[in-house]
């Protein structure tokens, strides 16, 4: 049941609740969909709702964990009918717990592809000891796409995304030398403080295979479109002979291992493509008054999210957390000032 789920293993949920976000209105606000999109001749667009108790999830729970300490969350956005819970192996090794919505392939609409994925951050960190500052999206190929999107759109949801064998650009950048063929964006630019957010503190790794037909595009928006938009963590990777959705658990765990990296270096470096450096030049960890610090910077700036987006309670709610949790930060200076002008 949804306040009891299975402890470990891989296991089917339902839940109660839906994420503020999911709601059709503030999906579309933030998206920034312009005019009625039940005017689309694809009733894909239209502006459907659904109701989460009818609606399943896949998830899988290493065996170790016990709710003592805190796992990383990695939201798997299917490009099938059926949620996926792939790499168990590797999830275990990055304690992580995964999760998966059913129901929502390439066929579904897409507002309900977009919110359920939500819904499953708002359920899963509810019934879970989650690390608020590991919380992931991922899929391959057209779910690649929609973590792409809701990666930077949601970057105060999400601490990082993991697109794989398919990528897509808020711009449309034109390719060098190919008689004016472009990319087109499919989305668009997030809002400057949600912007702000993705590039300075989110981490994004795009990978991809070298025989995948997505390739090019993924590494280009990688080199034209995150990079010269000075995203300050990314990475690019792709795996020697993989096709489209055929990538080894090896690899898939490098991916996860560079989200991972502010967490297990204490700092983040811009890192390129090969970036392996594991030797005695690699930084040290920050003080533990500065981590404090700087999680509780983290959750101000999601509550301050949440006050623009005109959710007040939900706000309200992370400001006296953090209060609670770190009184002599700074941070909880300014959530105090936030909470008397409320």
């Amino acid at each position: 049941g949804e306040t009891d789920p299975p402890a470990t293993g891989h296991f089917e949920l339902t839940f109660a609740e839906r994420h503020p976000d999911s709601d059709i209105d503030r999906l579309l606000a933030r998206f920034q969909f312009r005019g009625d999109p039940n005017e689309s001749v694809d009733p894909r667009v239209h502006a459907d709702d659904y109701d989460i108790a009818e609606q399943t999830f896949q998830a899988y729970v290493p065996d170790a964990y016990d709710g003592s300490e805190a796992y990383g969350l990695l939201v798997w956005v299917s490009a099938n009918d059926r949620g996926v819970t792939p790499w168990p192996e590797v999830f275990d090794n990055r304690k992580l717990i995964a999760v998966s919505a059913d129901n929502v392939g390439d066929r579904r609409n897409i507002w309900k592809r977009m919110g359920l994925q939500l819904d499953a951050v708002h359920n899963m960190t509810a019934h879970y000891n989650i690390d608020p500052d590991r919380v992931y999206i991922s899929g391959c190929s057209k779910g690649g796409r929609i973590a792409s999107q809701l990666g930077l759109l949601f970057a105060d949801v999400f601490d990082g995304a993991m697109p794989m064998d398919g990528c897509d650009w808020y711009q449309q950048l034109v390719v060098p030398d190919s008689g004016g063929r472009a990319y087109r964006a499919r989305f668009n630019r997030p809002h400057g403080r949600m912007l702000r957010m993705a590039q300075q503190r989110n981490r994004y790794v795009l990978m991809t295979g070298e025989l995948d037909e997505n390739r090019d595009q993924t590494k280009f928006f990688f080199e034209r479109g995150y990079q010269r938009a000075g995203f300050e963590h990314i990475w690019y990777l792709e795996e020697e002979g993989a096709r489209h959705c055929q990538h080894t658990p090896e690899f898939v765990e490098r991916g996860l291992a560079l989200l991972d990296l502010p967490l297990e270096d204490g700092t983040i470096e811009r890192t390129g493509e090969n970036s392996d450096d594991t030797g005695d030049n690699s930084p040290q960890r920050e003080p533990a008054a500065d981590r404090t610090e700087q999680c509780a910077q983290r959750d101000l700036a999601r509550a301050r999210n949440y006050l623009d987006a005109g959710l007040n309670s939900r706000g309200k709610a992370l400001l006296e957390a953090l209060i609670e949790r770190d009184p002599e930060t700074d941070a909880a200076g300014e959530a105090r000032e936030l909470l008397e002008g409320l």
